[in-house]
């Protein structure tokens, strides 16, 4: 998932350069489709590695709360480090 980020950009470097070269005019009918697909892609991509960018780390490979794993008497707060 790492590598969404930077490979999103570079297909979106080359949709926005397919985009300029097919206004030029060369191959207009060959770039211009193949163009806004990787420009397409890239985005899609870059905005699945910003979605997981900022997620947050899940539960199961974070510290647990000591509040929360520690066993305590009815009405008692748990007793360790905190």
């Amino acid at each position: 998932m790492k590598v969404l980020m930077p490979v999103g950009v570079v297909l979106v470097a080359v949709g926005m350069a397919g985009s300029a070269a097919s206004c030029s005019g060369n191959a207009n009918m060959v770039v211009a489709p193949l163009a806004g697909l990787a420009l397409a892609v890239g985005l899609v991509c870059v905005g699945i590695g910003m979605g997981n960018w900022r997620r947050p780390v899940p539960s199961d490979v974070r510290p647990a709360n000591p509040w929360s794993d520690q066993p305590g008497e009815h009405g008692d707060p748990p007793k360790g480090l905190v």
